[in-house]
Order: structure tokens, then sequence, then C-alpha cells
């Protein structure tokens, strides 16, 4: 949807609604970066260590590799 509508846009940020983004520090902080770390930026705070549920509403039962989430970035 994004790159239809708006084919040249320069980042993409996603965040949750109760999340209030430093716009002016976070286009600062971009734009001293290095094109090639721009292009592939995948930011955030990230979370590996969280116990897999195994019963409720958000159980994996499917879930084979360990008793840990892998990494993922929150919020």
């Amino acid at each position: 949807w994004i790159v239809r509508n708006f084919p040249n846009f320069g980042y993409l940020v996603k965040v949750d609604d109760d999340t209030f983004v430093r716009t002016g520090s976070l286009i600062e902080t971009l734009q001293k970066m290095q094109p090639n770390i721009k292009r592939s930026l995948y930011w955030g705070y990230f979370t590996g260590n969280n116990q897999l549920d195994k019963v409720g509403k958000w159980a994996e039962e499917e879930w084979f590799v360990c008793d840990l989430y892998t990494p993922y970035a929150v919020g």
C-alpha cells in the first residue's frame, strides 16, 4: 500500500497507538546514518528472553524451537 500510494517515501515508521515519537530526533538521527545502513534498518527495542506461552489465549502449540521466543522488536 505504501509503495503504491507514496512511491517516493523516505522512511516508514510503525508504532503502537500508545507510543510518542520524537520525530525531530528520529529524523536527525536517520540523516546522520550512512545510506547503506538506512536502506535495511529495522530499529526498535528488542527482547529475546520471554517465556513461550504454553497455555491460554496466546498459547503456541506448534512451537518446536525452544522454551523462549526468538528475539523480536516490541512496541
